[in-house]
């Protein structure tokens, strides 16, 4: 349903292992933490997908 072919997770710490579970079947796909998000991984593919704690984190990690 969802097309998540060349797609970035990022994810925060407390999601990682239900996340892994899920979309370890997806091709394409690469999971990452949040504290190892880069610009080159986020321009790199078509869809980033960030969860609501991992957004929020990276934000204040980007605006120092």
């Amino acid at each position: 349903k969802n097309n998540l072919k060349n797609s970035l997770i990022i994810i925060d710490k407390d999601s990682k292992s239900k996340i892994f579970k899920s979309a370890k079947n997806i091709p394409n796909l690469k999971i990452i933490e949040q504290e190892g998000a880069n610009v080159y991984d986020i321009l790199k593919y078509k869809n980033v997908i960030f969860t609501t704690s991992s957004i929020k984190s990276f934000q204040e990690r980007v605006s120092k």
